[in-house]
């Protein structure tokens, strides 16, 4: 069981990259001094590019990630893909701090100078879920604060929640 965030809308939205991951070779690896076990230097190619995912912390990698998704490519064990009417989807990776959900509004705000309405969707993956016991709420952009947002987790892996954002 996960829980697994996106974002709705009727314009595509701007992918957001994790600023503070990377992506780099072994050999740089070893030349910022992280620890490679020989059998793994011997098994792979020290040049390739790709192979190490860097961070200085684990809280890097809770930094704000949004991706554009095909809706058609994910499974939607939770059945809640039918009850979102919007064109666009995008993935919603982050963990919760106050100064990322200010981030999160500002990107949501922006998106709003261009189109009519932001769904940010949260739900417990890999349980079908109870229409009754669930959520959609709705607020202006303006409205919208990080505390707000942090109201988005349900707790019972049978509900889901919709906060339905307009300008």
């Amino acid at each position: 069981m996960s829980w697994y965030e996106f974002l709705a809308s009727d314009v595509p939205m701007n992918d957001v990259e994790n600023p503070r991951v990377q992506w780099i070779s072994l050999r740089e690896a070893l030349e910022r001094g992280k620890p490679v076990p020989e059998w793994v230097r011997e098994s792979i190619d020290l040049d390739k590019a790709g192979t190490v995912l860097w961070f200085e912390s684990e809280e890097d990698l809770h930094e704000i990630e949004i991706t554009k998704i095909d809706r058609h490519m994910y499974t939607d064990e939770a059945g809640i893909f039918p009850h979102v009417d919007l064109p666009y989807f995008s993935s919603l990776e982050w963990r919760y701090t106050e100064e990322r959900a200010a981030r999160l509004i500002d990107y949501i705000r922006e998106h709003l100078s261009k189109a009519s309405v932001v769904e940010l969707w949260g739900y417990w993956d890999g349980f079908e879920t109870d229409k009754s016991k669930s959520r959609r709420r709705e607020i202006t952009a303006d409205a919208l604060t990080p505390e707000y947002l942090a109201s988005l987790r349900v707790e019972n892996p049978y509900d889901y929640d919709c906060i339905v954002i307009r300008p």
